[in-house]
């Protein structure tokens, strides 16, 4: 699409209704709470107050505010990032614009943000659905920038459900198997994948699998496109591991049943069983955690924690810190 931020955002409202945007997986949405409410005749006075009173639903059209807000986030990456297509909006461009409200005088309000994060829900479906029969596709993910932005807020910040195991201790507690019980203590220390590090053998070793220096604790993890992470590991890890290493010459594991171990200490711990990938979703709030504790900002604790990770990507780290309601 062409044309200036105004332009846009006026083409892409005009194009939908409220009840498209109203409207939800599970319930009906305002235009049809009203359409209900207008034609049911048990009610003698169909005053706007009554409406409120009945569905919980003001009178008054909020339209022109969440277009208003979408209008802001779209200026702001005009300006800021040089996005000139609103198709081109991307997740971080949401989360930078959120970001900047909730550090603002006005953005400390919990009222204030949840009307932001509505608007930007609203917004990204009214972009959906301008752009679903036309050539081009969003890139943002607008939904899960909200979600986030909920998340992080100020108020909010230190009673959070973080997405992964709510005792990882725990969980490694319950795991007798010393090699695995290793195993899944070095995913929570490194963050990598399940099959990433698997097969852990010497510097300098054929083969596959993660590379472990036994004289500086340091294991190089070759993960998704051939990049190359390297983690240190605590001494006392890096000690257990060279024992097996010294021992074997490799350190490997089955994940199968890696899995079996992880879902019978679940169990025992009274733990939701999110496989070994939830080791992975533990390290990664842990750490986005412990960044916001140490003074970063949350868009810098974002950043960080999607390097640590190897994503280099926001968004995708985004599913990582998603919050389970």
């Amino acid at each position: 699409m062409h044309g200036n931020v105004s332009y846009q955002i006026r083409r892409v409202f005009t194009s939908i209704d409220e009840r498209i945007l109203d409207k939800s997986d599970d319930k009906p949405g305002r235009y049809e709470q009203k359409q209900a409410f207008y034609s049911d005749k048990s009610y003698s006075n169909h005053s706007t107050a009554v409406l409120a009173t009945v569905t919980g639903i003001g009178g008054h059209n909020t339209m022109d505010r969440w277009r208003d807000i979408m209008k802001q986030v779209f200026q702001m990456a005009w300006n800021n990032e040089g996005i000139r297509n609103i198709k081109d909006l991307k997740t971080e461009h949401i989360i930078k614009f959120m970001i900047a409200k909730i550090e603002s005088p006005e953005g400390r309000a919990e009222k204030t943000i949840k009307n932001y994060i509505s608007a930007i829900s609203k917004g990204g479906k009214a972009v959906d659905t301008y752009f679903g029969n036309k050539s081009g596709s969003r890139q943002a993910d607008w939904k899960a920038a909200a979600a986030w932005v909920a998340d992080i807020h100020p108020r909010r910040r230190e009673t959070l459900e973080k997405r992964g195991y709510k005792d990882i201790n725990a969980l490694f507690n319950t795991i007798k198997d010393d090699r695995y019980r290793l195993a899944a203590e070095i995913y929570y220390a490194t963050g990598a994948r399940a099959s990433e590090t698997s097969l852990i053998t010497g510097v300098g070793k054929s083969g596959g699998g993660a590379k472990f220096n036994t004289i500086n604790g340091c294991i190089e993890i070759i993960g998704k496109g051939g990049q190359h992470l390297t983690k240190s590991l605590p001494s006392n890890l890096s000690a257990r591991l060279n024992a097996f290493m010294a021992s074997e010459g490799k350190f490997t594991i089955k994940q199968s049943v890696m899995r079996n171990y992880i879902r019978s200490a679940c169990k025992a711990t009274g733990q939701a069983y999110m496989g070994i990938h939830g080791i992975r979703y533990t390290y990664a709030g842990d750490h986005y955690r412990d960044y916001l504790k140490s003074g970063m900002s949350a868009e810098q604790a974002l950043l960080a924690t999607a390097e640590d990770l190897g994503h280099h990507r926001p968004d995708i780290t985004l599913l990582y810190l998603k919050i389970r309601y």
